[in-house]
């Protein structure tokens, strides 16, 4: 999996939300997100003035295909308010020009810093004080996929919880398989019964030692 998505309701708002790694969405997952923004806009008689966007990615984008099928496809051309927190626009041209492209696209789609959480939520129209919902949503959707740094900056920054666990560290060990739990517990109760023999027949054992030095 490359992303991430879901609707979140917050207040009177229906909030998507989408989680993309540093890999750009295939094009199956981007296509079932934009499902559940048509089925928004059908439920609502086509009317999107209650829907929201906040991204969160590594880098991962969707291409030109992909976003006509957003905005135009599924949103059928309305300017929804849309807030992406990421720190690829910053350190890639080719992300800066997607970017304005996305812009273009939408004159109400904004580009955030990991540290602008709250102005993210301000310009989609939601306080940080409600942002509960939509972090649980990005946490749940982050346990299938591959470590998100954005992700967790942003957590950490701002002292959510449950915080996002950082990666696995090459130094740790890995939790040992069934198998192998099983084989650790086989030589441990070996062990202890030979202990337990010894304890029991001290006096053969050193009589049997006794006569090997003899001989």
């Amino acid at each position: 999996m490359k992303m991430g998505a879901k609707l979140v309701a917050v207040g009177d708002l229906q909030v998507g939300v989408w989680l993309h790694t540093a890999s750009d969405p295939r094009a199956e997952e981007w296509s079932a997100s934009c499902q559940n923004v048509t089925a928004f806009g059908k439920a609502n008689g086509g009317d999107f003035a209650r829907f929201r966007a906040l991204f969160v990615t590594d880098g991962g984008t969707p291409d030109a295909r992909q976003r006509k099928e957003l905005f135009r496809d599924a949103l059928g051309g309305y300017p929804a308010k849309m807030s992406i927190i990421t720190e690829a626009v910053a350190t890639s041209a080719l992300k800066r020009g997607i970017a304005t492209a996305l812009g273009w696209m939408n004159p109400n789609f904004r580009v955030f810093e990991p540290t602008e959480l709250s102005l993210a939520l301000e310009h989609i129209g939601i306080e940080l004080a409600r942002f509960d919902p939509i972090w649980e949503c990005l946490a749940s959707m982050q346990l299938p996929l591959e470590q998100n740094v954005t992700l967790r900056r942003i957590g950490a920054r701002n002292r959510m919880t449950p915080s996002i666990a950082p990666a696995r560290l090459l130094s740790e060990r890995p939790h040992s398989s069934g198998v192998l739990r099983a084989a650790k517990a086989s030589r441990q109760e070996s062990s202890e019964s030979e202990s337990e023999s010894a304890r029991r027949h001290p006096v053969a054992s050193r009589s049997e030692s006794s006569r090997a030095r003899k001989a």
